[in-house]
């Protein structure tokens, strides 16, 4: 059965940018909090 793809905001969008592109956190750390797979970033 396929799954429904989930559709996130522009500012998700900035946000998770602006979380991985800082550094402080590593992408799978990132990725894991906002519920998405790491290659997604």
């Amino acid at each position: 059965m396929a799954t429904k793809r989930q559709r996130h905001t522009r500012e998700y969008k900035v946000e998770a940018v602006r979380l991985t592109s800082t550094g402080e956190k590593p992408i799978s750390a990132v990725a894991d909090d906002l519920g998405i797979r790491p290659d997604t970033l």
